[in-house]
């Protein structure tokens, strides 16, 4: 089997930034091909499956720097559009028979919102975020539970909540902390996300969770 990959890509972020606050604006566009040429089909007759992706987005990303209990934390805010294309394409060198067929564009937006600090003994971090999907390519079945295979979804929504905590228990416990090198120490980290992936008002399926994710983590 012969393979093909042909692989392009541009990027560019502007910063702005102070002491007080960061403000990131991002775009990037990612093209990838890959082409086998082999004996795939059922019967060996010679043939060819080309495989292409086309990603392009951007992102905005606004950070905050405050004190709080005398320390600096940081309060995050992000939104970011994408627009993913990946059809596949097999068809048969002899007969020229096309394959399956192309799936449509997969457009999201996402927003969220976070803050990570420290207080005494106390580290957190937390963000909430929220995605609305167009045409998400899903495994789904019918109304009667026949597979229907991978197919688009008009409307998707990913949301959840990220949160870790962490507790600094002892400190200094063999090996006392120094000026030019830290102690050691006994912490306690506690991690949690909470999942809500579920369509948005399909036809057929209502408000129903998408399958296979669990909801707490």
């Amino acid at each position: 089997m012969e393979q093909g990959v042909f692989e392009r890509s541009l990027a560019d972020r502007l910063s702005i930034r102070t002491d007080e606050i960061q403000l990131d604006v991002g775009a990037f566009w990612f093209h990838h091909d890959v082409e086998n040429r082999g004996f795939f089909s059922p019967d060996f007759r010679e043939g060819i499956e080309q495989f292409y992706s086309g990603n392009f987005g951007g992102n905005l990303n606004f950070v905050s720097r405050y004190e709080l209990f005398g320390h600096r934390n940081m309060l995050t805010i992000g939104l970011s559009p994408q627009h993913e294309k990946e059809p596949t394409q097999n068809y048969e060198n002899i007969f020229g028979h096309t394959g399956a067929p192309t799936a449509r564009a997969i457009g999201t937006w996402t927003i969220e919102v976070g803050t990570r600090g420290e207080y005494s003994r106390f580290e957190w971090g937390l963000a909430l975020y929220r995605s609305w999907f167009r045409d998400e390519l899903l495994e789904i079945n019918d109304a009667f539970g026949n597979d229907l295979g991978a197919r688009n979804v008009p409307r998707t929504i990913h949301q959840g909540i990220e949160a870790s905590l962490e507790v600094e228990l002892l400190e200094g416990i063999l090996v006392p902390k120094q000026s030019s090198r830290p102690g050691d120490r006994l912490s306690l980290e506690q991690g949690y996300r909470l999942n809500d992936f579920h369509m948005d008002q399909n036809a057929v399926y209502g408000n129903n969770r998408l399958p296979g994710i669990p909801v707490h983590v």
